[in-house]
């Protein structure tokens, strides 16, 4: 990660006050926990505050130390700041459709499908207080069972999957910036584009295995070998380590 400490993210970020980033984080977390996706007044809200929230963050940082200092579930940090970099169109849509922060992190482990369904069941709603609580506790409760099921050992490419998703997701606007020089295909820039457009690493199973080779192959032929600026040439020292 960028920074492995607070007092070294500190010093990389300067004159950046955690104290305000605290409060403003706070009145977002509890804004968005409510959960009126049928209200059009709370996503309007919602869109202002997670605007105000990007503007409040440090040019550098790690989820990782995001949230130590904000006593906060890395996980839930972590799709907030996702949020605060969806195209306003995209989070408008996040909002109207579901309003859930718990729900973007589980819809990862469900199919399209049931995604489907599962907006087809939120959308029948009329109330203005309705919420996906009772959505998230049905997936809470399934994957609870699922994962009592089978223990098994990641494979190299799960593990690889996982380390790209913790990745600080900037990494994804210079990959896509970088690609159009690497002379790459048009398969991998699509799939650049699109997690780029997500703000986060959303490839299903084929997707992943094609663009972990791929970049396997620009690392090996030295397109992740860069000099400035100092936030892209850390990133992109992480991918490299992933491959050892």
């Amino acid at each position: 990660m960028i920074a492995t400490s607070f007092q070294n993210f500190q010093t990389v970020i300067g004159s950046f006050n955690m104290s305000i980033f605290s409060e403003t984080f706070e009145e977002v977390k509890q804004h968005i926990n409510q959960g009126f996706y049928k209200d059009p007044d709370w996503v309007n809200n919602s869109i202002k505050l997670i605007k105000n929230l990007k503007a409040s963050l440090p040019k550098e940082y790690s989820v990782a130390s995001l949230a130590d200092e904000l006593h906060q579930p890395a996980w839930y940090v972590e799709q907030i700041l996702m949020w605060c970099y969806l195209d306003d169109d995209v989070l408008e849509i996040e909002l109207e459709s579901h309003g859930s922060i718990l729900f973007y992190y589980l819809k990862d482990y469900i199919t399209e499908e049931e995604q489907e369904e599962i907006f087809n069941q939120l959308a029948k709603a009329k109330a203005k207080d309705s919420t996906a609580d009772h959505i998230n506790s049905e997936l809470l409760k399934r994957f609870e069972i699922d994962s009592t099921k089978v223990r098994k050992k990641l494979t190299k490419e799960e593990i690889l999957e996982k380390k790209f998703k913790e990745l600080d997701t900037t990494v994804w606007e210079f990959l896509y910036t970088d690609v159009s020089s690497w002379d790459a295909d048009e398969k991998f820039g699509k799939l650049i584009n699109k997690m780029k457009k997500a703000g986060k690493f959303n490839l299903n199973k084929s997707e992943t295995l094609y663009f972990l080779d791929t970049i396997h192959t620009y690392i090996n032929l030295g397109f992740l070998n860069e000099k400035s600026p100092k936030k892209k040439v850390l990133l992109y020292e992480e991918i490299k380590s992933f491959f050892g």
